[in-house]
């Protein structure tokens, strides 16, 4: 079944209760800074809220590579958000 046929109500308890599991792992990774761990996804908004690192890959390959906190970045883009550097570094791929 997928996440958007449950009721509304019931998809907002599965969303709220992942993000409280990945928050977990992020205080936790926080503490023990020998620890990291290795997140797959496509929702940006939680990767910024959680992750402090950032690598976009295509076909194996990285595209983009960015420290989310500290806003430090590979180029000039610290101001842009994750999502926005993420179709910077594959669009013009896409476009070919």
């Amino acid at each position: 079944m997928n996440l958007e046929q449950f009721p509304e109500d019931i998809r907002k308890d599965i969303e709220n209760q992942s993000l409280e599991i990945l928050e977990s792992i992020a205080r936790y990774t926080h503490n023990n800074p020998e620890v990291s761990v290795l997140f797959s996804s496509h929702i940006t908004t939680d990767l910024e809220r959680i992750c402090n690192r950032a690598i976009i890959l295509e076909q194996g390959r990285i595209v983009s590579d960015t420290q989310i906190k500290t806003g430090v970045s590979l180029g000039d883009t610290a101001h842009l958000t994750l999502e926005e550097k993420f179709l910077n570094a594959l669009t013009p791929r896409l476009i070919q």
